[in-house]
């Protein structure tokens, strides 16, 4: 339901939580999933963002030269990025990847647009 989550910690620790009332509201757990998937957007973007910095600079310094590019900074750049993507996909519900994955399928098989532009 809208208004329940589940508390993904070790039964003592949740029992102490809910003794002492220290339980988040939903508000509180919404906020800081979105939070999150901001968090690791963020760290995406920036990972991209780097590695296309670093290797525009790598070919404007090299003159030239491809052998002279020192592509270190881009792959550290795009392991990052790729480290908060996967970051992000665990914050998605396994059930819901599932369901996308079926209607990705279902469309492959029978395509919105098969037929489209057979006229042009």
């Amino acid at each position: 339901s809208a208004d329940s989550y589940v508390l993904n910690l070790p039964k003592t620790e949740r029992s102490q939580m809910i003794r002492e009332e220290r339980l988040p509201d939903v508000k509180q757990v919404i906020a800081s999933d979105m939070g999150l998937r901001l968090l690791y957007r963020n760290e995406v973007l920036t990972g991209v963002e780097d590695a296309i910095s670093e290797m525009k600079y790598q070919l404007k310094d090299c003159k030239g030269d491809l052998n002279a590019v020192v592509v270190d900074d881009i792959i550290a750049s795009l392991k990052d990025a790729q480290s908060a993507c996967k970051m992000w996909f665990t914050l998605i519900d396994p059930s819901d990847v599932e369901a996308a994955m079926s209607q990705v399928e279902s469309e492959s098989r029978n395509p919105v647009w098969s037929g489209v532009g057979d006229s042009i």
